[in-house]
């Protein structure tokens, strides 16, 4: 015989069950569960909260003003880390293989004496971009781990945004390009 159970009582227990896996897992942040894209979501603290650390501070805009240059030119200071986030993707040319996917996710920017900045992603060696009009910057050369040519331009919007746009030939691949376009977030100062 089967023994029916309140919809309230399964709520509770995978509740528990939840908060037991978070608790297991490590978790430091809110889980936000739902049932569709479109319902509201139910917001459940871990077990073990942890306070989250402020940012030691906001980078600095460094401002030029000219006749040529209507908006204010921002550079971040200092160490910068941005999370981007990869949006629209295309590969032009004669493709013979699949499309790479690139590294994306948390990137420090470290803003170099000679006017230059470094990119540091999760490849294996970071980037020196220089800066090419004000507010960007560019990176054309070898790939960080050696399997084609990349060209990274990188143009802070402002100082809580950039946009990214990547183009990569592959050494296996060179009649085709893929292209990426990223956006970026304002993270922390380091």
């Amino acid at each position: 015989m089967q023994r029916m159970v309140s919809s309230a009582r399964r709520a509770t227990w995978f509740t528990t069950i939840l908060l037991a896996l978070s608790a297991c897992a490590g978790a430091e942040e809110a889980t936000t569960l739902s049932s569709t894209p479109a319902s509201t979501p139910t917001v459940l603290l871990s077990a073990r909260p942890t306070p989250t650390p402020q940012p030691s501070a906001l980078p600095v805009p460094t401002v030029t003003a000219s006749a040529a240059e209507p908006t204010p030119a921002f550079v971040p200071s200092g160490r910068t880390v941005w999370n981007t986030v990869i949006g629209t993707s295309r590969s032009v040319g004669t493709c013979t293989r699949g499309s790479v996917l690139p590294a994306y996710g948390l990137v420090q920017v470290t803003a170099l004496d000679d006017g230059s900045i470094e990119w540091k992603s999760q490849e294996p060696s970071p980037y020196r971009m220089t800066r090419i009009a004000p507010s960007t910057y560019r990176y054309s050369g070898p790939d960080a781990v050696g399997s084609g040519v990349v060209t990274m331009t990188v143009r802070f919007v402002d100082a809580q945004s950039l946009r990214v746009t990547r183009e990569f030939v592959p050494d296996n691949d060179p009649l085709c390009t893929h292209i990426y376009e990223y956006g970026g977030e304002f993270r922390w100062a380091r």
